[in-house]
């Protein structure tokens, strides 16, 4: 299974200086990078573990890089409270992806067809 790693840098929803301030002073430095996916168990009781790497420059760290591993479901957890935090409010959370095409180098996407 040939995955590549996807890169987040994490926007807030303060502003700059409010954050900043809260920092220390220190720049907004986040980066969340989603890797090594590894399927753990065999049969029904298989799932998919990723593993998830923080890197930041904050002071408000006690360490400036630091990883877990999550399981898919604790992926579809946030999105379901991003999207529960910020939808009505405006915010465009894109839909969670398919548990069936997470692990899958392409992703399919419906034709259009011209109007």
């Amino acid at each position: 299974m040939d995955l590549k790693s996807v890169t987040a840098h994490v926007i807030f929803d303060r502003s700059r200086e409010e954050i900043q301030e809260e920092a220390n002073g220190d720049l907004l430095d986040i980066e969340i990078n989603v890797s090594d996916p590894e399927k753990v168990g065999d049969g029904m009781n298989a799932y998919m573990a990723y593993r998830v790497t923080t890197k930041t420059s904050l002071s408000m760290f006690h360490k400036n890089e630091f990883s877990v591993k999550r399981r898919f479901s604790d992926f579809l957890g946030l999105h379901s409270k991003l999207a529960a935090t910020y939808m009505h409010i405006g915010y465009i959370v894109p839909p969670a992806p398919e548990k069936s095409i997470v692990g899958s180098t392409s992703v399919q996407t419906p034709l259009v067809s011209p109007s």
